[in-house]
């Protein structure tokens, strides 16, 4: 007889709709049973098949948890299925076929107290009745408080193979694992301490090497196993197992510190039980806890205030869970420190091969936003080999606000609270030992503006952008042609951003200052700029170009564009000529080369060739031999025009006494003569 998987069986539950027939033929008609003997009367027609409604069903619910023991060795052939669920969603747990003889049995099968269980026997082959038993072992009660033994692991062991597990007595209650002995391979064999019977949940405590120590699981659950290589082992595990209720007044645990400034500090734990008071010790590290609280009574966090800058702190904390439950025992110690690196001062030599990693030197302001400013009085690197970073973070990420090779002399400002430097080295000579000194300042009032640029630049004009340094909606502005020379005194004041810069002149650079107006008590912002900018324009170029062997688009382009975006532009070339016949010249209506081919040739490019683009562009593909004679151009533009010439005349559908004329507009027109 086949055996059927179990998604199969799982499907067919699914498919068939379930219909009462004769008593314990279905499982909406299963006969419940109890431990014992049964005489089944035999499937109903002798046609059975996989979860077939005309199979003999029973049903059993335990009482506890524990496993089953079905067998209907002798008689008939039969199949038998266990499964959990309901009658409308079965879910199999163990099949059997053939088990002992034609006979079907299933030994040692878990249940849960309180479930539900369905028992199917089917007989494809008869429907003569049968005799079966059913045998329920209640599981044992767990406890191994008093337990004690010895383990040596094997080559190889994972957690799979080698997990020791154990229970509390009561569950809840704690259990502890104390190790007299054992080792494990030094290096290569490692052990773990979970507090899970099944290996998973909390790592205890793990290591290689001797095992030796008591290891306490607060949730009623130890483990251990061993993860090991193919080669030495270690030495004889030997443990011993207690258990205790848990205490009245839990300990707290996962200290830590949050929300820390150079003078304050937030102290935050986690309950131990439901207690709502906490009491605490602390003080400067390295701090010797006398068991007598330094408050007492206090809630969770707890704000601590009054710390110095760059001070490592430590604090211990038990839990007071009133009345008779008492305290707990003080937990900790756990240790942080306060920032604060304005008055540091110092030295740092660089070695050879040094990196962000292996040189990097933080610093922090004592408060958190503030400005603070690295200032070297001395120091160099290598000029030719050795690069000094300076950047606006403590862990060297960030911005970098200045490098260089040989002095770091100078003064260095970061905005975000936080700077550091570091040094990228080779392995030969290093340079001279970096002398430094730290300030810091709260920050302006008027917070300076950034990122400037412009945009949208035609010949005259141009659009000026930046980004806000704070709040503030208003700036002044200085520009001017370059080399531009400050003044301090504003072109104009009281701008808002983007603004448009007009009367320029085309093909010309110019150069622009701004600074934040935040208005009343806080004032303006510093200058910051210049930012250059050079407005476009060939209208009125003229020029010379001699190409070379081998010329390509990409090597020969030369581009120009008008002053005005949209304007007319005309090439003219009064001389010049590629070698006719195998050097080529093109002539393109866009400044990157690309676009329409306004003219093409070989030989003389002399003439007049004009793009509607507001861009024209012209370059030579030629072979390795000969060249020809030197282009001389000059430039043009021009508005375009009211009317623009229609353009793409043909003629189509011609016959031997009529044509359609056809053309391109030349603009919006819908009338030509």
């Amino acid at each position: 007889m086949k055996n059927f998987t179990l998604l199969f069986s799982a499907l067919l539950l699914t498919a068939f709709g379930w219909q009462a027939n004769a008593q314990g033929d279905n499982c909406l008609a299963a006969v419940g049973v109890t431990p014992g003997p049964y005489t089944a009367d035999g499937p109903a027609t002798g046609a059975g098949s996989v979860n077939a409604t005309n199979a003999d069903w029973y049903s059993y619910t335990p009482v506890a948890s524990g496993t089953i023991d079905i067998s209907a060795c002798s008689g008939p052939d039969t199949r038998l299925y266990v499964y959990d669920g309901t009658c409308a969603a079965l879910v199999e747990i163990a099949s059997n076929d053939d088990a002992c003889g034609l006979g079907s049995e299933i030994i040692g099968t878990p249940v849960v107290g309180g479930t539900t269980y369905y028992f199917e026997f089917d007989d494809e082959w008869s429907t003569a009745g049968f005799d079966w038993s059913f045998i329920f072992t209640a599981a044992a009660t767990p406890g191994d408080c008093f337990s004690s033994g010895s383990y040596d692991y094997v080559s190889n062991s994972t957690m799979a193979s080698s997990l020791q597990s154990f229970v509390a007595n009561t569950p809840g209650d704690y259990i502890t694992l104390n190790f007299s002995a054992g080792s494990t391979e030094t290096g290569w064999d490692y052990w773990f301490i979970n507090d899970a019977a099944d290996g998973s949940g909390a790592t205890i405590a793990t290591g290689d090497g001797s095992i030796i120590g008591a290891y306490e699981s607060t949730t009623g659950e130890i483990s251990f196993y061993v993860e090991s290589d193919g080669s030495g082992l270690g030495t004889t595990f030997a443990y011993g197992l207690s258990c205790s209720p848990p205490p009245s007044c839990p300990d707290p645990s996962a200290l830590t510190a949050t929300n820390i400034t150079s003078s304050s500090a937030d102290l935050t734990w986690t309950a131990g039980g439901t207690e709502t008071m906490w009491d605490l010790e602390y003080g400067a590290a390295p701090y010797a806890p006398t068991g007598t609280p330094t408050v007492s009574g206090v809630t969770n966090p707890y704000n601590y205030s009054g710390l110095a800058a760059s001070t490592t702190y430590e604090f211990y904390v038990r839990a007071d869970c009133g009345g008779t439950n008492g305290v707990s025992a003080w937990v900790g110690p756990y240790s942080f420190t306060t920032p604060g690196d304005c008055a540091s001062s110092g030295s740092y030599d660089y070695v050879s091969n040094s990196t962000m990693a292996s040189s990097l030197q933080s610093f922090v302001a004592n408060t958190p936003g503030d400005y603070i400013t690295l200032t070297f009085s001395a120091g160099s690197t290598e000029s030719c080999c050795d690069d000094w970073f300076i950047v606006d973070a403590a862990d060297g990420t960030g911005n970098v606000i200045a490098s260089g090779a040989g002095s770091i002399v100078g003064s260095y400002e970061s905005t975000t609270g936080e700077i550091s430097f570091y040094v990228d080295s080779d392995g030969s000579v290093n340079g001279d030992t970096f002398v430094y000194g730290l300030s810091c300042s709260p920050p302006p009032s008027c917070v300076d503006p950034s990122a400037l640029t412009a945009t949208n630049i035609t010949g005259s004009s141009a659009d000026l952008t930046w980004t806000a340094g704070g709040t503030e909606t208003m700036w002044d502005l200085e520009y001017g042609a370059a080399p531009y020379a400050p003044t301090g005194t504003p072109t104009v004041s009281g701008v808002t951003n983007p603004y448009n810069y007009s009367g320029l002149a085309a093909s010309t650079t110019y150069e622009f200052y701004v600074r934040a107006d935040c208005g009343g008590t806080n004032g303006v912002s510093a200058w910051v700029g210049p930012y250059s900018f050079t407005t476009p324009g060939d209208c009125a170029s003229s020029g010379s170009y001699d190409y070379v062997s081998n010329s390509t688009m990409a090597s020969s382009l030369q581009s120009f564009v008008a002053n005005t975006p949209g304007d007319y532009i005309t090439l003219t070339f009064s001389a010049g000529s590629t070698e006719t016949g195998w050097d080529y010249w093109f002539i393109n209506d866009a400044a990157d080369g690309s676009g329409a081919t306004i003219a093409t040739g070989d030989g003389s490019i002399i003439g007049a060739y004009e793009s509607t683009t507001g861009e024209i562009s012209f370059y030579v593909e030629s072979d390795g031999s000969g060249l020809g004679t030197t282009f001389a151009y000059g430039l043009s533009c021009s508005p375009p025009p009211s009317c623009p010439d229609p353009s793409a005349l043909t003629a189509t559908n011609i016959t031997s006494s009529s044509a359609d004329l056809t053309w391109t507009a030349g603009g919006t027109e819908t009338m030509w003569d």
